[in-house]
């Protein structure tokens, strides 16, 4: 029996030394046409990542094999890409020539990989002196689930999983390489036809020092940018006006929670930091006091909704004030909220019985109030918990910015809640559609940053 638990244990270690020997063997770089491409394998949940230094790196869901892809561009040869550029090449021939390259690196670097982890499975049996029979046939099966794996990967890869990707980099390039991702890669079928544009993107990236922004934030769409619970917090402030600058936002959303205690001092340094270069909706939460609201009324280019609609850029929003707002207490009443949310849904309700308009955005401060909006609006946009988050549901989008002020409630010991927005895609053409959401998070402690954009299927809509 304590022989048998031996070998067994042998055998574990064998297999586990095997996948660490997998993750360190499964890396190479090779040539693909003008480009260098490095590959790595390790084991892991089935996503694939495309790295592009110095702009960020994207990935997907692309698979259920659980091992992870990842992808960085190490070297561009710009002359040869200019070339083509100029010239109208790769044709269909070379184009094919450049995805055999491609995948031959890639079934390369995964054989490396499968190759170290049968090397050191046999090496630790070997040293553990294993039946020469048995350590064959553990090295085999392994070996053998190990390919199929590989090949599982291969024949289940889902290029449209790239659809809908997540950012990991600097937010001044993440609107132009999620689009890029989501124009080039997803359409890999349609390559062909796009061949000139992709190297003309690629020439113009790493060309020249421009900067890579929001050229590429879906253009054609109208861009509001949700933010909420800033708190006067300065850095905050500082990341909301790059956000609307990177993603050239049509107007900034705020779903309250401007100041921390409401005093008439805070007030005035909030409308001292006002960004006013684009238009500001403004829905009060229970930190804003009546000095902040009278404060922002009394500013162009701001619109306070406390249970009224206006209209920016051509989309219609409908805005839900905490009814703590009129007051000075933090603290909302829960039966109060539940009755004034019921109100100011009928009256919406009415509005659109009547006049067979809808609104495009229903804003509000905290979520409990946000279930009698359900249908009315493709979307309802809160704050207040300071935890972002999105779902779908009742035909609805729910969508909480969580906070854009992380300074002033982090945890203990000087901790930092994460910064967190959102960037909302309209259609240009009318009747609006919602066709995107942008998730967007900045952990200023571990200098993190990602953004997770979500497309939004026609049927996904009123």
């Amino acid at each position: 029996m304590l022989k048998l638990v031996r070998e067994l244990l042998v055998i574990a270690a064998a297999v586990g030394l095997a996948l660490i020997a997998f993750t360190m063997g499964a890396h190479s770089s090779f040539t693909v046409g003008p480009v260098t491409v490095a590959a790595a394998f390790r084991p892991g949940v089935g996503r694939t990542s495309l790295a592009l230094p110095p702009f960020g790196s994207v990935d997907a869901r692309t698979h259920d094999a659980p091992v992870r892809v990842e992808l960085r561009l190490e070297d561009v040869a710009i002359s040869e890409i200019q070339r083509w550029v100029a010239e109208g090449v790769p044709n269909g021939d070379t184009l094919n020539t450049l995805r055999s390259e491609l995948m031959s690196g890639i079934r390369f670097t995964y054989a490396l990989g499968v190759l170290a982890s049968a090397l050191t499975c046999a090496l630790v049996l070997f040293a553990a002196r294993t039946k020469p029979r048995r350590a064959a046939l553990v090295v085999g099966t392994l070996t053998v689930a190990m390919v199929c794996v590989g090949a599982w990967s291969v024949l289940a890869f889902d290029e449209g999983a790239f659809a809908q990707p997540t950012y990991h980099g600097a937010l001044t390039y993440a609107p132009g390489l999620v689009s890029t991702v989501q124009k080039r890669l997803v359409t890999v079928g349609e390559l062909q036809d796009k061949v000139s544009a992709v190297a003309g993107d690629l020439a113009s990236y790493y060309g020249t020092p421009q900067i890579f922004a929001s050229g590429g934030a879906m253009p054609g769409t109208i861009r509001v940018l949700h933010i909420s619970d800033t708190h006067l917090d300065p850095v905050g402030g500082e990341l909301a006006i790059q956000l609307a600058d990177a993603f050239d936002v049509a107007f900034v959303l705020h779903t309250g929670d401007i100041n921390i205690y409401g005093t008439s001092f805070e007030a005035s340094a909030a409308v001292v930091a006002l960004d006013s270069s684009r238009p500001l909706v403004f829905v009060p939460g229970n930190h804003d006091s009546p000095a902040i609201i009278r404060a922002f009324s009394a500013l162009e280019n701001v619109t306070v909704l406390e249970n009224t609609s206006t209209v920016v850029a051509d989309l219609r929003v409908f805005g839900v004030p905490d009814p703590v707002s009129r007051g000075f207490s933090v603290e909302p009443d829960k039966k109060q909220m539940e009755l004034l949310a019921d109100q100011a849904a009928g009256a919406l309700w009415g509005s659109i019985v009547l006049t067979d308009v809808r609104p495009d955005i229903v804003a509000l401060h905290n979520p409990a109030m946000q279930a009698p909006f359900a249908g009315m609006a493709p979307i309802v946009l809160s704050g207040h918990t300071h935890t972002a988050s999105m779902s779908f549901q009742d035909d609805t989008w729910w969508l909480n910015a969580g906070t854009t002020g992380g300074i002033a409630f982090g945890g203990p010991k000087g901790s930092q809640t994460a910064y967190s927005a959102a960037v909302l895609y309209y259609s240009e053409a009318v009747p609006h559609r919602l066709v995107a959401i942008d998730r967007i998070e900045v952990n200023g402690a571990t200098r993190e940053t990602s953004l997770k954009r979500t497309t939004i299927d026609a049927g996904e809509r009123l």
